[in-house]
């Protein structure tokens, strides 16, 4: 018994992001004593950290934002100047919360009619002092610099439909894998099952950066853009997957 609600316990933390101790009391129907019992066993089992009258998952622990907005800056301006091209007048766009996707709101001004769907709060105030519409979706902070994250975001995410989405993660393969932490797996899927044209981008720091979810192939993705020169076998094998390169040296 022990065990199985430690595992639902996992698993709501795993889903969720975060829960606090009174959230899995009442999902779960368990004493506030037996729930932080439970926590302080996983969290000495490496598998959560306990945080805030709550716990989220040990893997979400990334790098702080400040240094990955650092690492590979002048290759995820590139990314951003190429994605931009994709963009048209009267589009509406999905942009996700990551360093590298935000970089394409200097890009943006210059369309007409454009809507901008995103999870990224600082985004957002940049877009709209733009005079270019924008849909921020709510729900509980994750991180500074003001990146949603919630299952109120996927909820709201859901109603929407896009012409495009552009997005990053924190991984992905040689192979073709496109990885993430669990926190986001689930916004992930419903933007990309939401929006008609999907691009990736990724500078080769992700490549095989240690995540555990895999979130999709490049099978499902219309362009992936990247610094990473992939194998002739891999975009044979994702023939129907336009790969766009960047050089910093160009």
């Amino acid at each position: 018994m022990n065990k199985n609600r430690k595992d639902m316990i996992l698993d709501l933390i795993k889903e969720n992001g975060f829960v606090t101790v009174k959230y899995l009391c009442e999902k779960l129907h368990y004493s506030t004593a037996t729930i932080n019992r439970d926590l302080n066993y996983l969290k000495n089992q490496n598998l959560i950290v306990r945080k805030g009258g709550g716990a989220e998952p040990l893997e979400r622990r990334y790098p702080p934002l400040p240094l990955r907005n650092q690492k590979m800056k002048t290759v995820k301006k590139l990314l951003a100047k190429e994605a931009a091209k994709l963009v048209s007048d009267n589009m509406t766009i999905f942009i996700d919360g990551s360093t590298t996707t935000q970089l394409l709101g200097k890009y943006l001004a210059e369309f007409e009619n454009l809507t901008v769907i995103t999870n990224n709060m600082n985004l957002a105030i940049y877009l709209s002092d733009m005079g270019i519409e924008v849909v921020c979706l709510g729900g509980r902070i994750n991180e500074r610099p003001y990146v949603v994250g919630s299952t109120e975001t996927t909820q709201q995410a859901a109603t929407y439909n896009a012409d495009i989405v552009f997005f990053s993660t924190s991984s992905m393969t040689a192979d073709g894998k496109i990885k993430g932490g669990n926190n986001y797996i689930l916004f992930y899927r419903t933007i990309l099952e939401n929006s008609t044209k999907k691009v990736y981008l990724a500078d080769s720091s992700k490549l095989d950066f240690q995540a555990s979810r895999n979130i999709c192939s490049f099978a499902e993705i219309s362009t992936v853009i990247s610094d990473y020169k992939f194998s002739d076998q891999v975009k044979n094998q994702f023939s129907k997957t336009e790969f766009i390169e960047v050089s910093s040296e160009n």
